[in-house]
């Protein structure tokens, strides 16, 4: 779609469209509330279940039952046998693929039914039986699970055309145990995605060579207007359930998933009132005294007739980090935005629900973010690898964390229109940048006007305030034809983002935008085939406030410096939208064999923010005509799924294209076109040897390509900054010996990367690097007792990804030890 440059008279009219917008909207959500409550239905209790579903009776009886929805199968069994069941579950959007014929008792149809579907039958009494999810200790991906990421509906992964990855709870408690945070997680777990750069940034940190979105519960952590990659190392695992990893360009919640989507969903309420506490400490072997850290966490869930409640509280203190070669690891922020060292943090999760109706509920939550990093040293980048200077000591305030972001939830999964979700919500986002002296990795800061004196308030923070609603309506259409759905629904959000050095002064403009989108998603079941396709309507209101860009001493060669004197910079009114499509198809060969083909689009927004921090720098200060345009990915992805009780495997390959990147033309003050073509292949799978030894593993490899110099051909090779590594490779050994003894040890290997950027960017050479991770679990005292070690061989190698970042050699991180014991009461 074309950019348009509509100049709206006023900000009053804009607020005014947003005001009408969200009335109308939450009238709406009004009248669907009032519609539910109205059709209200009442479920069965349920009762305690046993352990195995045996039948009271050997009667048996004739079946002839065609495949369809699970639900619905499952009813005409116990309309056949005369059975009640209780469904603990939501079955929506899974499908039986073959017939159920023959003369069966009903244990043996059920079992038949539900195998492979990660359901179970438990018998209640000698007529009635519980339909629950089957428990299962699977690590990496189980393919049964029901995800809410793809299509922002319920679905089952085998009718999902794309290569997910869903990260069990038992698998994140594990990770946490051993030492690991979420970028670590991820960038272990999630084939394509890049691993941790070791600081609070995701900088480099790509999935499939491009952006990725971050989503706790469905609502972004991302910041467009002015991208501060700082998300997935501030979110706390101690309140993290499971997660839902969806590859490939997508816009089911928007803007920034051009890589892919990562969902984190928080813990929920238990059905009895259970607390638990976990603490813990972590260190590096080579300096223990010095590195010594303490975290603690505390876990409160529970149901109270027609209430429930989760609230996670959890405080860390990390103190100086170390490399495998035994030196003082840099934290200086210009590697990424901030380290990991020397750190206080501390997280509030709080959720709470009401369900006046088996069919209604209610909820609201509230997470808060509060972390503080004092580095002690600047860095030295002369030297290789970056070393720390203790002769230059760090004189800025903390880099800081303090974020907060609220949602109010209400569904009903039985309104006249099928199941109606809505959303409200409101974030209030801080993040405070480190002060950077001068350097070779940072030739240009905040300086006094009319010199090159450094400004001493020059360190800046991010402030982002962000409110809008979200509505998605799933409705079956049976009638017409069994499994159909259509899901439906809209977006709004305005999002005020403005960068501030510490007296006030802007760094960048000011902007605020105003965002609506209409989306609808269609799912197909014929024969053994699951089609699935749709399309989003996105549309941007984008305000650019005039502002005065601050003087910055410039280092033009080493030791020569000059001044740039401040800049008035014109802002200005635009208008911008998209519209974006999807379609695929999985075909189900064989009970445990999907093959699958989809072809997606995903766009993100330019980093506005970042332009206009430059702007009479190297970019014209008038804003006035400029021309934003959504930088659209096109994605296509095919692959295979094979799923037994034994072996759990896929197999994926993608190819991704995109004719608008970021590059600025200074003649134009726009966008310049800048193809780029990506693609590769990635495999993850899991065998289990016996009952008490498993392995698996991840690995990928990608290239990618983009025209340098704007002629429409692809010349050169994407930048290490977006591809640090084209093979990357994490397997594991998971064993269970001495009956309670856990064991699991890791290995992690990076080819590295060689290649030229083109003829601005020259030639990139990032080294290769192993590192391995071990962790054990112990039960003791009724709790558990962990332990775990990461880089065991303290190997001193460049980290692939941080070493990306600015093109300087950074060391991996040396060896951590980590012990921990969590108890439940």
């Amino acid at each position: 779609m074309s950019a348009s440059n509509i100049h709206l008279s006023n900000l009053s009219a804009r607020s005014e469209t947003v005001s009408r917008f969200f009335l109308q909207t939450a009238s709406t959500v009004v009248l669907l509330t009032a519609l539910s409550f109205g059709t209200a239905i009442v479920h069965p209790v349920p009762a305690m279940a046993q352990d195995k579903a045996t039948s009271a009776s050997e009667d048996r009886f004739s079946f002839d039952i065609e495949p369809g929805e699970l639900s619905s199968v499952l009813q005409k069994i116990a309309e056949k046998s005369g059975i009640s069941l209780v469904f603990e579950n939501d079955l929506a959007g899974i499908r039986t693929q073959a017939p159920l014929k023959g003369t069966l008792s009903a244990v043996e149809a059920l079992t038949r039914v539900l195998e492979g579907s990660g359901y179970q039958a438990s018998q209640v009494d000698n007529k009635t039986y519980r339909i629950s999810v089957t428990r299962s200790s699977g690590t990496i991906t189980t393919l049964d699970e029901i995800v809410v990421t793809a299509g922002r509906a319920k679905r089952n992964i085998r009718a999902l055309p794309a290569s997910v990855i869903v990260i069990s709870p038992d698998e994140i408690t594990q990770h946490v145990q051993g030492g690991g945070d979420a970028s670590t997680l991820i960038g272990r777990f999630v084939p394509g995605m890049g691993t941790s750069n070791q600081t609070l940034s995701g900088a480099s940190q790509s999935f499939r060579g491009r952006g990725v979105q971050i989503l706790v519960d469905g609502q972004t952590r991302n910041t467009p207007l002015r991208n501060v990659s700082r998300t997935l190392t501030v979110i706390d695992l101690n309140n993290i359930e499971r997660v839902e990893v969806v590859p490939g360009a997508r816009s089911d919640y928007g803007n920034g998933a051009t890589g892919g989507t990562i969902n984190f969903i928080t813990k929920t309420a238990t059905e009895d009132h259970e607390i638990t506490i976990a603490a813990g400490v972590s260190g590096f072997t080579k300096h223990v005294g010095n590195s010594l850290a303490p975290e603690t966490s505390v876990t409160f869930t529970g149901t109270e007739g027609n209430f429930d409640y989760a609230a996670t509280l959890s405080a860390e203190m990390t103190r100086d980090a170390y490399t495998g070669d035994g030196n003082l690891a840099p934290s200086d922020p210009l590697i990424g935005q901030g380290g990991l060292d020397n750190t206080k943090t501390f997280n509030l999760a709080l959720k709470g629900g009401w369900n006046p109706s088996p069919s209604k509920r209610l909820q609201a939550s509230f997470s808060m973010i509060e972390l503080n990093q004092e580095p002690e040293f600047n860095s030295d980048y002369t030297t290789d690898p970056v070393s720390t200077d203790p002769s230059s000591p760090y004189e800025g305030e903390s880099v800081r964390e303090r974020s907060q972001y609220f949602t109010l939830d209400y569904s009903d999964t039985e309104t006249a229109i099928g199941e109606v979700s809505a959303r409200i919500f409101a974030d209030h986002i801080t993040k405070r940048f480190a002060f950077a002296p001068m350097s070779a990795a940072n030739p240009a800061v905040p300086a006094i006007a009319g010199s090159t004196t450094i400004n001493p308030d020059g360190q800046s923070e991010n402030f982002t305030k962000r409110v809008g609603l979200r509505m998605t309506v799933d409705s079956s259409l049976d009638s017409v034809l069994e499994g159909l759905k259509i899901t439906w629904g809209g977006d709004a959000s305005f999002d005020d983002t403005r960068q501030e050095l510490q007296d006030g002064q802007d760094r960048a403009a000011p902007m605020q935008q105003l965002g609506l989108a209409g989306f609808g998603q269609i799912t197909v079941p014929f024969s053994i085939f699951e089609f699935s396709g749709g399309l989003r309507y996105e549309y941007f209101d984008l305000d650019i406030k005039d502002f005065t860009r601050p003087a910055y001493a410039f280092m033009a060669a080493p030791g020569v410096i000059v001044p740039v004197a401040q800049a008035n910079v014109n802002g200005g009114s635009h208008t911008y939208d998209e519209l974006v499509f999807n379609a695929g198809v999985v075909a189900h060969v064989t009970d445990p064999v999907d093959v699958f083909v989809n072809y997606s689009e995903g766009f993100s927004i330019p980093d506005v923010g970042s332009f206009t921090a430059r702007a009479g720098f190297g970019i014209p200060a008038d804003f006035s005509n400029f021309a934003p345009k959504a930088n659209v990915v096109r994605s296509l992805e095919s692959g295979i799924r094979y799923r037994t009780e034994d072996l759990r495997a896929e197999l994926s390959a993608y190819v991704s294209k995109s004719d608008y990147g970021t590059t600025y033309d200074l003649a134009t003050n726009s966008l310049t076109q800048q193809k780029e073509r990506i693609w590769g292949i990635e495999f993850s799978g899991e065998y289990d040897v016996n009952d008490w030894i498993a392995v698996g593993g991840v690995a990928s490899f990608i290239k990618g390509e983009y025209d340098s110099d704007g002629d429409g051909t692809l010349d050169a090779d994407l930048p290490a900054n977006r591809i640090p590594s084209e093979l990357k490779l994490s397997v594991y050994t998971d064993m269970n010996v001495l009956s309670d003894l856990n064991l699991r040890l890791t290995g992690n290997f990076e080819r590295g990367r060689r290649g030229n950027a083109g003829a601005t960017l020259g030639d990139f050479d990032i080294d290769p690097s192993f590192t391995m991770d071990i962790s054990a679990r112990y039960p003791l005292f009724g709790g558990e007792l962990a332990a775990g070690m990461l880089n065991v061989f303290d190997s001193g190698v460049d980290n692939p990804t941080a070493t990306a970042v600015r093109g300087f050699p950074i060391t991996e991180y040396g060896r951590r030890f980590a012990l921990s014991y969590r108890k439940t009461f």
